[in-house]
């Protein structure tokens, strides 16, 4: 991806690859089908089966569905989007964006500065539990280490720009 920048009157949106959430929606649907054939000899187990691989189908398949997920860069802040919840996040409420590993899996997370004083408690919770306070649920077709790095560009530039103004 380009890691030149600048920053456009308007806004960039970036949206998850379908890909990876298509070999969700195919190892789900197989755990699924698995559960199904489960049910003559173990229906509880079988239900379970069902119930948990079969929610991740339903899942997967609303993040399928155009405008349910995407991540937008704003000048001001950025804009996340998540099975059809929103929130903004300013750049000013942001320190650096970095990449963690959780779960085997990299994710471009935040802490907060320290004079952002909204959702202190779950931030707490989150910071003990995973030692950050917040991570974006995506990388939006992007390596972890590319998008924190766009992140950054993009903060940095615009925070440059608003004192600059």
């Amino acid at each position: 991806m380009n890691s030149d920048i600048s920053v456009p009157e308007n806004f960039v949106e970036l949206k998850p690859s379908p890909w990876k959430h298509l070999w969700l929606l195919i190892f789900s649907g197989c755990f699924t089908l698995l559960g199904i054939h489960a049910l003559r000899e173990h229906p509880v187990s079988g239900w379970l089966i069902i119930g948990f691989f079969g929610s991740g189908v339903i899942i997967v398949l609303i993040t399928l569905i155009p405008g349910s997920s995407y991540l937008r860069l704003e000048p001001e802040g950025m804009l996340i989007r998540s099975l059809y919840r929103t929130w903004y996040i300013s750049w000013s409420d942001t320190s650096r964006f970095f990449v963690l590993s959780a779960g085997g899996q990299a994710m471009v997370c935040w802490n907060y500065t320290p004079g952002f004083n909204t959702k202190q408690h779950r931030r707490n919770l989150s910071r003990i539990l995973t030692s950050v306070e917040a991570g974006l649920p995506d990388t939006y077709g992007y390596s972890a280490p590319e998008l924190a790095g766009l992140l950054n560009q993009w903060r940095d530039t615009c925070l440059a720009e608003h004192i600059n103004n």
